[in-house]
C-alpha cells in the first residue's frame, strides 16, 4: 500500500483497509486525513488495534534495548501518560492542546532540558505508534523556545559534568599504581580506558577483550561496534596508549584472568565482598561504573575543594578540556569523542576556547 486514500465511512461501517498490513506512516497519514474532513479515526475499533499493536512492538523493542535511552524515553512517557489519565485527557493520539498545557505546567519547576525530553518522549511514541505528531506544530516549538530563552534569563544554567582532567588520572596511578586491591588496579584501568577514548559510561562497560588488536609498541586498536551517535554496524576505532595497556594487563594479571585478545569476554569484570574477580565474568552495570567514579571523587577528595562529584560523563568532559587546552580545535575534538556536532564540544570546553579567543590573546599582558 502506497498510498491511502480516505474512504467514505457514512455508513458507520469500518474502513475497508489491510490492516494488517498497515505500517505507523500509513496510519498516521490515514489519521491526519480524517481529521482534515472531521472524521476523528482514532475512535473507529480498528485503528485502536492498530495503534495498540504498534504499541507493543515498540515496547518489545525497548525491552530488548536495556539503556538509559530507553529507560528515559518510558519515564517521561508514562509521566505524560499519567498526567492525561488524572486530567481524564487521551494520551494517544494526544490533542495539540492537551501537550501545551502538559508542557505549560511542567515549565513552573522543570528545567528546559527536561521540557525538551518530554517533546522528545511524545513525539516519539506517536511516530512509532502511527499517530501524527503533536509536537510537530510550530505553536510547540515556539512555546519551548520561550520557555527556554525566560529560563535563561532568569539564570537557569546546564549543569556539567565536573571534568577528570589527566592531572587526576596522574593522582589516581600515584595512589592506586601499585596497589594491592584488586578494585584499584580494576578502576584505575577502566578510568583510564574511558579517559583515553572518551567512551560514555555505558559504552565502557561493554567493552569485550576481541575489540582489543595489540600493536607491536604495547599500544592497541579498541573497535567500538556500537556507540549511541553510531548504530550503522560500521565500527569506530580508537587508540590505547601503552600505559592503558599495562594497566589494563597489570588488573587482568592480580585478577587471575586470561588475557587474550581472542577471547569474547567483558574487559570489565564484576568483584566479590572477598575482593577477588567473579567466576562468572559478566559486562559491570551501568551503577557499577558509576559507582567507580563516585569512588575516585571520594578518594581524590575534590568535594573537599567545594567542587562536585565524578559522574559518568567525567572522564568524557575532562579528556575534551585537556585537548583544548593543548591546543586542539573544536572539529578535532569532536571527531575524538565521536559527537556529530560541535556543540556538545563547545559546551565543555567554552572557557578554555575563551582564553584562545583574539581579543583575549590582544589584552592577555595589560595590567
Amino acid at each position: 500500500m502506497n498510498e491511502l486514500v480516505l474512504t467514505d465511512n457514512s455508513s458507520g461501517g469500518p474502513l475497508q483497509l489491510a490492516w494488517d498490513q498497515m505500517r505507523p506512516d500509513d496510519l498516521s497519514t490515514l489519521m491526519r486525513q480524517g481529521w482534515l474532513r472531521g472524521v476523528r479515526l482514532e475512535q473507529d475499533p480498528n485503528v485502536q488495534i492498530t495503534i495498540s499493536r504498534f504499541m507493543r512492538e515498540f515496547i518489545s523493542h525497548l525491552e530488548n534495548r536495556a539503556t538509559r535511552t530507553a529507560r528515559q524515553l518510558r519515564c517521561m512517557w508514562f509521566q505524560f501518560e499519567a498526567w492525561c489519565r488524572e486530567k481524564e485527557l487521551t494520551s494517544l493520539p494526544a490533542e495539540l492542546e492537551t501537550v501545551k498545557r502538559y508542557l505549560s505546567q511542567r515549565a513552573l519547576d522543570k528545567h528546559r532540558n527536561t521540557l525538551g525530553m518530554d517533546r522528545w518522549a511524545i513525539s516519539r511514541i506517536h511516530q512509532e505508534c502511527g499517530c501524527p505528531d503533536p509536537t510537530a506544530d510550530r505553536t510547540i516549538r515556539n512555546m519551548l523556545g520561550d520557555y527556554t530563552r525566560d529560563k535563561v534569563l532568569n539564570g537557569e544554567t546546564i549543569k556539567q559534568a565536573t571534568p577528570l582532567r589527566e592531572y587526576h588520572l596522574d593522582e589516581l596511578d600515584r595512589m592506586w599504581g601499585n596497589s594491592p586491591v584488586l578494585a584499584d588496579r580494576r578502576d584505575l584501568a577502566l578510568l583510564t580506558l574511558a579517559y583515553e577514548t572518551l567512551l560514555r559510561a555505558a559504552e565502557v562497560a561493554r567493552v569485550k577483550l576481541n575489540h582489543l588488536t595489540m600493536k607491536p609498541d604495547g599500544s592497541a586498536v579498541l573497535t567500538i561496534p556500537l556507540s549511541k551517535t553510531n548504530v550503522s554496524g560500521d565500527p569506530d576505532v580508537t587508540i590505547l596508549s601503552r600505559q592503558a595497556m599495562r594497566l589494563i594487563r597489570e588488573y587482568f594479571s592480580l585478577a587471575g584472568r586470561v588475557f587474550d585478545t581472542k577471547l569474547d569476554d567483558p574487559l570489565f569484570a564484576g568483584i566479590n565482598p572477598e575482593g577477588c574477580s567473579v567466576k562468572r565474568v559478566r559486562h559491570l552495570g551501568y551503577s557499577t561504573v558509576l559507582r567507580i567514579f563516585t569512588r575516585a571523587s571520594t578518594v581524590l577528595a575534590v568535594e573537599e575543594l567545594g567542587i562536585p562529584p565524578f559522574t559518568a560523563h567525567s572522564c568524557r568532559v575532562g579528556a575534551a578540556q585537556d585537548l583544548a587546552a593543548s591546543g586542539e580545535n573544536a572539529l578535532k575534538i569532536m571527531m575524538s569523542g565521536r559527537w556529530k556536532s560541535e556543540v556538545m564540544v563547545m559546551r565543555y570546553c567554552r572557557s578554555i576556547f575563551a582564553e584562545e579567543g583574539a581579543m583575549a590573546k590582544r589584552r592577555a599582558n595589560r595590567s
